[in-house]
């Protein structure tokens, strides 16, 4: 039996088979455990007053399943409030003042908008945790910059009379 070599087929024929056709792989971004949840929180669908209103008479009768209904669409904003208060962006700064939330969450009585009822113990939570560990949320060694600055000669012969 005689054994036939398959012809390889040219490089046309080889593009035209897998290079033209769009990929159906994305490639995976490298985002952090951090970016991912911030992006989450970004897309969950906000609630309306009235909303707001009745599930904080759930809430008041004791459903737990209301209180995260309320609290979820308002994590957007303990992240903003964060970075208001700290320059970077720590899951232990975020994780109390989500604790802050849900905090309010069990005080409110739907009198007012959850938002401004909530932003207190939000900042409340999160300052309590800054003022407890302040070594942990100090901005990262940035290095100097390395360029020259030019003083003038003035300024030199003044530094040098200067008494200390």
């Amino acid at each position: 039996m005689k054994k036939t070599n398959k012809h390889v087929d040219s490089f046309e024929d080889y593009a035209s088979k897998f290079l033209t056709k769009s990929s159906s792989y994305e490639t995976p971004k490298n985002t952090s455990q951090l970016e991912r949840y911030v992006n989450k929180m970004e897309s969950v669908k906000t609630l309306t007053y009235n909303e707001e209103r009745k599930l904080a008479k759930d809430i008041q009768n004791g459903n737990q399943e209301a209180l995260m209904k309320l609290v979820e669409p308002h994590v957007r904003d303990v992240i903003q409030l964060v970075k208001q208060i700290n320059t970077d962006l720590h899951p232990e700064l975020i994780h109390e003042g989500n604790l802050g939330l849900i905090e309010a969450g069990k005080e409110y009585d739907g009198k007012s908008i959850f938002r401004k009822f909530a932003k207190p113990y939000v900042i409340k939570y999160i300052q309590k945790e800054l003022a407890e560990h302040p070594d942990n949320y100090k901005d990262p060694y940035v290095e100097p910059s390395k360029t020259r600055v030019r003083v003038c000669g003035t300024c030199l012969v003044n530094r040098k009379h200067q008494t200390t």
